[in-house]
């Protein structure tokens, strides 16, 4: 597939037919036109996850924190029924004035995000559009929504990822999933910060990770059933914890 950003080696693409999702395939052929971060592995996943809830009949609604261009989001587009929602929550061109990330990182990779940017990625490739939420994550009101797949990709200070994990975290239901981004990531120890803390709690419990994102469940009973459905997945590797065992894609 090709659905990767130019920094990060390509990966060869499934055989046609493989994808689980309807949509899936002719969007990992082109989504590398969208700007954004995406690696192939974390494009396997989603699919994989998106898909057995959709057949297994678990219920909820999407969750986007972070959504820069729409890359992720388009792909957790296909993994809608016609009566649930994926919430978007990003700043957009706002982002500019949030003091809380580098001013060089703003200067280089936000400047020119614009929410009509990500309206206009996404009307190519789906026709309802989703409930976006322009605002600062610490803002965000999710009321009585429930949740089964959300991807935390926002702010990546410690106080911010702690409460967005917090907030997520107390609104995932049953069989639900969280996808932390840049969990490992050298210049964001903040986001490593939280999302171990969120372990240690079990707040958290996690059950597959890639070289960009850990998938975790809010119950031990989700984490071995995820672990479960995830070790079929080509190219996966196990790893036997004492207690969880952990899926990884290399």
């Amino acid at each position: 597939m090709t659905c990767d950003s130019p920094a990060v080696p390509q990966l060869d693409g499934k055989r046609e037919g493989a994808w689980n999702l309807p949509g899936a395939e002719a969007y990992a052929a082109s989504c590398a036109e969208i700007p954004g971060w995406f690696a192939p592995q974390d494009f396997t996943v989603f699919d994989a996850i998106l898909a057995h809830q959709l057949e297994v009949d678990i219920k909820g609604e999407l969750l986007e924190i972070g959504c820069y261009y729409g890359r992720s989001a388009i792909m957790m587009g296909y993994g809608l029924r016609e009566n649930e929602t994926l919430i978007a929550c990003d700043m957009f061109e706002n982002v500019m004035g949030q003091e809380d990330i580098p001013i060089e990182i703003r200067e280089r990779w936000l400047s020119d995000v614009h929410v009509d940017h990500f309206y206009s990625n996404w009307d190519r490739y789906h026709t309802r559009r989703p409930d976006v939420r322009m605002c600062d994550s610490a803002l965000l009101d999710l009321d009585r929504d429930v949740l089964r797949f959300s991807h935390i990709d926002g702010s990546h200070s410690y106080q911010y990822v702690e409460k967005d994990i917090a907030l997520v975290a107390s609104h995932t239901g049953s069989s639900g999933v969280i996808a932390m981004d840049d969990y490992r990531f050298v210049r964001y120890p903040g986001v490593a910060r939280a999302a171990w803390g969120a372990v240690e709690r079990d707040v958290l419990h996690p059950f597959c990770a890639t070289q960009e994102k850990l998938y975790a469940t809010v119950t031990p009973d989700d984490q071995r059933y995820w672990a479960d459905v995830m070790k079929d997945l080509p190219g996966a590797e196990v790893y036997e914890m004492p207690d969880y065992d952990m899926v990884v894609m290399p």
